[in-house]
């Protein structure tokens, strides 16, 4: 089994679900497993030693996680948003833009689990690698912090809903849907049927078959690669090398925990003291008029209190 601890130094994980738009306030949570191949992907490009790991590598890691669903074990969150006004169009003008996340202890790890994957000496390498150079995970703010964790024998509680009738949590659950990558040969297949469908193999293609048939190159390495604003410009409601699979988490995983109330003392108060800051106080003229409201108020609670 191949396991990945991430964690999120910031304590925030900023990822907005594939067909949803930024301003639905909606969270992906886990981060789904298309999302977590092409961070690797992108840490290869940006900050890995080339020469000691080739793209042949990189490219037989990738298929072979692709091959696997992964599950997950979520650690708590809530689910939060900020809202900003961005300048838009003319000078002066502003548009209001939701920044949903979810709110996790900033030492909080949750682990994304292939099972029954076994990765070469070379691979496993790789794969540690990439996890230490990884920067963020989802937007670019979402600062994580990765690493490779050797025979990971915890329970999850987030896994693909064929499968949910195993976990032994005990908890309530819900459906969530994830984009996961085709494996290397069933892409292949839709891309063989797609050509074959709308003629993509032609002699002469016009504009939208050649920008449908550069979404689609041979390899799934390459195809994990085509960037989100080709694919909508192609017309694609999913990137075609990709599945949606529904997962079954927590019911309460992204819900508040109620805090314990407080114990009342048993100290029998007989005052109240009321202490005014800030700029500008009242007169001291109004002294008396804001005392007997205190008092009134004070009054109020100590009858509901003492139930009278």
């Amino acid at each position: 089994m191949i396991a990945i601890a991430f964690r999120f130094p910031a304590g925030r994980y900023h990822a907005t679900p594939w067909g949803r738009h930024v301003n639905e306030a909606e969270v992906e949570w886990p981060p789904s497993p298309w999302r977590i191949l092409r961070a690797l992907i992108a840490t290869w490009h940006r900050k890995a030693d080339q020469e000691r790991y080739p793209e042949t590598l990189l490219q037989g890691l990738i298929e072979r996680m692709a091959e696997v669903l992964p599950h997950y074990r979520l650690p708590p969150g809530v689910r939060a948003h900020t809202r900003h006004y961005m300048p838009q169009g003319k000078p002066g003008e502003t548009s209001l833009v939701f920044d949903a996340f979810v709110r996790l202890d900033a030492q909080a790890e949750l682990i994304a689990a292939w099972p029954g994957l076994d990765l070469s000496a070379e691979e496993r390498e790789l794969l540690a690698a990439l996890l230490r150079d990884i920067g963020f995970l989802g937007r670019a703010e979402s600062w994580v912090e990765a690493r490779l964790v050797e025979d990971w024998q915890d329970a999850p509680n987030c896994v693909p809903s064929e499968l949910s009738v195993n976990l032994q949590t005990g908890e309530a659950l819900e459906p969530v849907r994830l984009i996961a990558p085709l494996d290397g040969k069933a892409y292949a297949e839709r891309r063989r049927k797609m050509i074959a469908e709308h003629g993509l193999d032609a002699r002469k293609l016009n504009k939208t078959q050649k920008q449908i048939l550069e979404t689609m190159p041979e390899r799934l390495l390459d195809a994990l690669q085509v960037d989100t604003a080709a694919l909508h410009n192609a017309g694609w409601s999913q990137p075609p090398s990709s599945r949606f699979v529904t997962y079954q988490r927590p019911y309460d995983c992204l819900s508040v925990a109620p805090r314990p109330q407080p114990r009342r003392s048993s100290v029998h108060v007989t005052t109240a003291r009321l202490i005014l800051i800030g700029k500008p106080l009242p007169r001291i003229e109004d002294a008396v008029r804001i005392g007997e409201v205190v008092r009134k108020a004070v009054v109020k609670q100590a009858d509901q209190i003492t139930g009278g």
